[in-house]
């Protein structure tokens, strides 16, 4: 957060203020493009609310980036796990299992990676709702979901996600479509 993140979405911050966008980072590489940079993580929701609202942000409201999306992450497993018929004391223990699991607490630092396998639960469940009810509406949703936390920035995890979705068709769509 501290070496990477938090210059990389201050410099994003500042030219916004000023309404501007900031197409290039001069300081980066002697100059780089920034919103093109997948990594920067400018078009994700959470991030640009974060730079229109409070540009001046402080190392503060990192933490609480980084606190929010291991909410988010634990509240997208329950939501899953009820979405699949699961009892509320176990979709709750199932939340916060993930929210605290290996993956996501030893990566702290590393908010993008955390923002990204936030959507995990979120979009499993939308997925699973399209198949169990053979819904584009609910395709959609999902497809929506993964395109948000590709915006987070960090391209392996957006392939997990991609995985996982998958591992799930794959080893679930007779089971959960009926048949």
């Amino acid at each position: 957060l501290v070496s990477f993140l938090y210059p990389t979405y201050r410099f994003a911050a500042a030219p916004l203020a000023n309404g501007h966008l900031p197409l290039w980072n001069p300081t980066l590489y002697g100059g780089a493009p920034f919103i093109a940079d997948i990594q920067a993580g400018f078009l994700y929701p959470p991030n640009l609310i974060l730079f229109l609202l409070k540009p001046d942000f402080d190392y503060t409201w990192m933490q609480w980036l980084a606190i929010g999306h291991l909410w988010w992450a634990g509240l997208g497993v329950y939501a899953l796990t009820r979405v699949l018929g699961i009892s509320r004391r176990a979709a709750f223990l199932a939340g916060l299992a993930f929210q605290f699991s290996d993956p996501l607490l030893i990566h702290l630092g590393n908010l993008n990676l955390i923002a990204v396998l936030s959507w995990l639960g979120w979009i499993l469940a939308a997925f699973h709702l399209s198949i169990a009810r053979r819904s584009l509406a609910w395709a959609s949703v999902a497809g929506l979901l993964f395109a948000i936390a590709n915006y987070a920035g960090h391209a392996q995890s957006s392939y997990y996600l991609g995985l996982a979705v998958m591992i799930y068709w794959a080893l679930g769509i007779g089971y959960w479509a009926g048949d």
